[in-house]
């Protein structure tokens, strides 16, 4: 449910990254698979690191819970607990 039921459609995604731990190395990848531009606008947002080497998440602060008022009205952020409690 969550998401609108995007674990049903999973497969059918050409790109699938975790937040994990190794977090840059999957958005490395994602930037290279979509090209240079794509790449540079990554590397900007989440703060790469230039050392091709690290690939060990450091973590970005986004600040997106302050962000929250811009994206959602109180009836979004309604339905999105109650897909949460469903998930």
């Amino acid at each position: 449910m969550y998401c609108d039921g995007l674990h049903r459609h999973l497969d059918e995604y050409d790109f699938v990254g975790n937040m994990g731990p190794n977090f840059i190395k999957d958005l490395r990848e994602l930037g290279k698979r979509y090209g240079k531009r794509f790449a540079r606008v990554v590397k900007k947002v989440f703060k790469i690191p230039k050392d091709e080497n690290n690939e060990i998440n450091v973590g970005v602060e986004t600040s997106a819970p302050m962000h929250i008022h811009e994206y959602y009205t109180a009836v979004s952020v309604e339905r999105v607990l109650q897909y949460l409690a469903i998930d």
